[in-house]
């Protein structure tokens, strides 16, 4: 008798940016984190929340872009979490300057979550 393989292609779109566990009938389990695509959504809510405050410096911000798109791209752990390391410490002190209620405050939260878990 010969033996036939069951192959199986799946896609998962998770809009929470969350993680998917899925498991093949060999019971392996297989783990995405889709922390990246969260990311890159909630940089574009963070430039279109700060565009025309002056609370927060025009090159502050441009630097702070800079090295969010730099941690996209990043694909050494190591180097990923010491450029997070930084742009936390600047969301931080943008959190002081707006309230958590408001929409920046609550992008600023967001993505400190997304940074502390990379």
């Amino acid at each position: 008798m010969k033996e036939e393989k069951f192959v199986e292609n799946v896609t998962f779109n998770n809009a929470s940016g969350g993680q998917i566990n899925y498991a093949n009938h060999g019971s392996t389990v297989y783990v995405t984190n889709n922390q990246v695509t969260l990311l890159v959504q909630l940089i574009g809510d963070l430039k279109g929340q700060l565009a025309g405050k002056i609370e927060i410096p025009e090159a502050e911000k441009e630097h702070t872009y800079q090295l969010l798109d730099m941690i996209q791209k990043q694909r050494d752990a190591d180097a990923q979490k010491s450029l997070a390391n930084i742009v936390l410490e600047r969301l931080q002190k943008w959190q002081g300057v707006f309230t958590a209620a408001s929409g920046t405050g609550q992008v600023i939260t967001a993505i400190m979550d997304v940074l502390s878990s990379l």
